[in-house]
């Protein structure tokens, strides 16, 4: 009787916490009805370029990129500057004013996992600069 009572003290204080907690590590998705309600924004600045073969839009953060540069293709910007972000956004209708070779600022929320990675674009704002 003695061995039966610690088993079940075993199960019940070590495992059930421990399971418990393992449960809840894959609950933590919060879901964003749009960017004002979204706490963890973060924002970065940067050259935006929209690439007419692909339909893809980048983000280069380097200060030293070249205007010029804004025609190469994607593999070539790649090679040439270091910090460039593969955007996605949950409006299209951000980027209608926007043109290719602008300063801007974009805040996201969520980042996919790829290389580069994309980022879930929420606000942009263009940089007067």
């Amino acid at each position: 009787m003695k061995i039966r009572s610690i088993k079940y003290f075993f199960l019940v204080f070590i495992f059930l916490p421990l399971l418990i907690s393992c449960g809840n590590a894959h609950n933590n998705e919060s879901v964003f009805v749009n960017g004002d309600d979204a706490p963890n924004q973060t924002s970065v600045e940067g050259v935006i370029i929209f690439d007419q073969i692909s339909g893809k839009h980048l983000l280069i953060q380097d200060t030293n990129f070249q205007y010029e540069d804004k025609g190469l293709s994607i593999k070539e910007l790649l090679n040439k500057y270091d910090n460039v972000l593969f955007l996605s956004f949950k409006n299209e209708s951000l980027v209608e004013h926007v043109k290719s070779g602008q300063k801007v600022r974009i805040w996201y929320n969520e980042i996919l996992e790829s290389n580069p990675p994309i980022y879930k674009v929420e606000q942009l704002e263009i940089s007067e600069d």
